[in-house]
């Protein structure tokens, strides 16, 4: 029995499909790194967007609300959410993407090493963006390098900060300061994600929940207090989900979505409106000549008081200064 598992093993470890991925991969990589990410977006969006959620909705009656606040939401930005199950970043990514339909959302997920490690399951998620932990679930150069890419790209990061898979689906565990960091540094907002229900295929249903998004102040300092501060919003947000409210709790830090400063131009006054001087006497009144006489309006229409303010400029033609005949001097 041992020797049959021995043999299903080593198939599973050494199967084409792997093989073909790493060769792939090692391809697009010669090309740049600018060829990597297109091709996973092409991945993401035609594989992933029209797929998932018709196999979630198939196996697990998945559901998903609160898309609607995400409506303008743009990226960079966090995400937060409870991890009970392997295919998690599946169901909260499709709540995600395709709930909302729009592209800029777009989350890559931020997973341990050994997930990267199992046959099968890692050549699926390199190609959605998967960014690797370092040994012992470690932010390295190269994950942090991953980051700052995503970042650049204007995309979403996933996070469970609960540090693993809980098998108590009944309460929200703490959440580990990780994430609430990265906010503070790279100056983040995040969004609270809570998945509920069984997430295995053919286990149940399952639903997602979304949050509203969280803007930090970007004054506050990326300092161990701080982030075990953001934490502990970033955790009551999420159990606010898992329980049904619908008044998401206020961090701390948390401001109002900022709006964009217009700068002055220069050749604006430096002076506000209220101080500006406006001369209060009238203009000269306009004097008009012909082949014979000068004409001033106010002596030809004497009745007519708007006439000064109806000629305003010699260079109309269809108004006539001097509508009636002028008699030839003698």
């Amino acid at each position: 029995m041992s020797f049959i598992k021995y043999i299903i093993n080593m198939a599973m470890y050494h199967n084409p499909f792997d093989a073909y991925v790493n060769w792939h991969r090692k391809h697009l990589a010669k090309k740049g790194p600018e060829a990597v990410y297109k091709y996973d977006q092409m991945i993401y969006w035609r594989v992933g967007y029209i797929f998932f959620p018709k196999i979630l909705k198939l196996t697990n009656k998945f559901t998903w609300s609160g898309q609607e606040n995400l409506k303008d939401f743009h990226g960079p930005f966090m995400v937060i959410c409870n991890h009970n199950d392997s295919l998690d970043p599946f169901f909260a990514g499709a709540a995600l993407s395709c709930g909302t339909r729009r592209k800029e959302i777009h989350v890559s997920w931020v997973s341990k090493l050994a997930n990267l490690h199992t046959p099968l399951m890692k050549s699926i998620i390199k190609y959605f963006g998967t960014i690797s932990l370092a040994p012992g679930r470690k932010l390295s150069a190269e994950t942090r390098q991953s980051i700052e890419a995503a970042i650049a790209h204007k995309q979403g990061i996933g996070f469970f900060p609960e540090g693993g898979r809980s098998k108590d689906r009944s309460q929200i565990r703490e959440f580990h300061a990780g994430a609430a960091r990265l906010c503070l540094e790279y100056k983040l907002p995040y969004v609270p994600v809570c998945l509920t229900g069984k997430r295995f295929f053919f286990k149940g249903k399952s639903s997602a929940r979304i949050g509203k998004p969280v803007y930090i102040d970007p004054k506050v300092a990326c300092t161990y207090d701080n982030a075990a501060a953001v934490a502990q919003d970033m955790q009551a947000q999420v159990k606010a989900l898992y329980e049904g409210l619908t008044d998401q709790p206020r961090g701390r830090y948390e401001i109002p979505k900022e709006t964009p400063v217009i700068e002055r131009p220069q050749y604006l006054p430096a002076k506000t409106l209220a101080q500006v001087e406006i001369p209060l006497h009238a203009p000269a009144p306009t004097i008009y000549r012909s082949s014979a006489r000068a004409i001033d309006p106010h002596q030809h229409f004497p009745g007519q008081a708007d006439a000064t303010s109806r000629i305003t400029t010699t260079e109309r033609p269809d108004i006539n200064p001097a509508p009636r005949r002028l008699e030839r001097d003698e």
